[in-house]
C-alpha cells in the first residue's frame, strides 16, 4: 500500500507540473504581445511628365519585422532582398520559403476511357423559356435574405459584430506610424483633391501624415514607418463574445439554411390542374 501511495504521489506531482507548464504556456500565448514594425519608401525624387516614373517597381523598398517573447521568435520580410522572408526560433533559422514553394507533383497517367455521353445542348428557345423562372428564383432568394437582415435580431447581431471588429482593429493597427514625402498629380486639380481627401481624415491622421504638394508635375517621393503590437487575448475575447451572442448564432443559422425550396410557377399550376382532375 505504501508503494502504491508513493507511486500515486509521484504521478500526481508530475501531472501537477505538466498542468502548470500548460497553463504557463497558455498565459504566455494569450498575454505576451506579438510586436511588429515596418518601413518602406518609394524613391522618386525628380519630377516627371508621366503619371509613373520609369521602372516603378525598382524604386520600391520595404521591410517588416515581427517578434515575440523578447525576440526569441522573430521573422523579417524585405523587398527586394533575397530570400524575401527569414524566420528564426532562438538561434535556429526556419526555411520558410521552402514551405511556401509548391512542389511539382507528377501528373498521374490518364486512363483511357470510353467515349463520354454528350448531354444534349439546350436551344436558345429553351434557355429563354427557363430565364423568367431563374429570375423569379433569384428574386425569391433576395427577398428571403433581405427579410432576415431586416429583423431586430439581425440588426443587434450586426451591431455587435461591427463593434467587436472595430475593437480588434483598434488593438491590432499600428499605434505609432508616419507617412511623409512629396506628392504631385500632374496639376493643381488632382493634387488639391488629394489634399482634400487627407483633410477629411485629419481627425484620425493628424500628426501622422506630412505631405508636401507639387501642383505642377507628377512626383511620388514617399516614405512610411510604423510599429504596433497584437495581443491574442483581445482576439479571443472578441471571438467568445460573438460566439455567446444568441442573435448572431441565430442569424448565421438562418443565412446558412436559406429559403425554402421554391416551386416554379409552371409546376404549381400543373399540380393544381392535376388535383382538380
Amino acid at each position: 500500500m505504501k508503494i502504491l501511495l508513493t507511486i500515486l504521489a509521484i504521478f500526481g506531482r508530475i501531472l501537477l507540473v505538466l498542468l502548470i507548464l500548460i497553463l504557463l504556456i497558455l498565459l504566455i500565448v494569450l498575454f505576451v504581445p506579438i510586436r511588429y514594425s515596418f518601413q518602406g519608401r518609394f524613391e522618386d525624387p525628380e519630377v516627371h511628365e508621366k503619371a509613373l516614373p520609369p521602372e516603378p517597381l525598382s524604386r520600391l523598398f520595404g521591410e517588416a519585422d515581427v517578434s515575440w517573447i523578447l525576440k526569441a521568435v522573430r521573422a523579417r520580410a524585405a523587398y527586394p532582398e533575397k530570400p524575401l522572408i527569414r524566420a528564426h526560433v532562438l538561434f535556429f533559422e526556419i526555411p520558410i520559403e521552402k514551405f511556401l514553394q509548391k512542389e511539382e507533383k507528377e501528373e498521374p497517367e490518364k486512363k483511357e476511357e470510353g467515349p463520354k455521353e454528350e448531354r444534349p445542348k439546350k436551344t436558345i428557345g429553351q434557355i429563354l423559356e427557363e430565364l423568367p423562372d431563374k429570375i423569379d428564383g433569384l428574386l425569391y432568394k433576395k427577398d428571403y435574405y433581405l427579410a432576415v437582415l431586416s429583423t431586430n435580431y439581425a440588426a443587434d447581431a450586426l451591431g455587435k459584430l461591427r463593434k467587436e471588429l472595430l475593437s480588434v482593429l483598434a488593438s491590432v493597427l499600428p499605434r505609432e506610424w508616419a507617412l511623409a514625402g512629396t506628392v504631385g498629380l500632374g496639376g493643381p486639380v488632382g493634387t488639391a483633391k488629394l489634399l482634400e481627401v487627407i483633410g477629411y481624415t485629419w481627425p484620425v491622421t493628424a500628426g501622422h501624415i506630412n505631405i508636401t504638394p507639387d501642383f505642377e508635375h507628377y512626383i511620388f517621393d514617399l516614405q512610411c514607418a510604423g510599429r504596433g503590437r497584437i495581443r491574442i487575448i483581445t482576439i479571443v475575447i472578441a471571438g467568445l463574445r460573438l460566439l455567446l451572442n444568441k442573435n448572431l448564432r441565430h442569424l448565421i443559422k438562418m443565412l446558412r439554411r436559406g429559403p425554402k425550396k421554391r416551386v416554379p410557377a409552371g409546376a404549381a399550376e400543373a399540380e393544381k390542374s392535376a388535383g382538380a382532375a
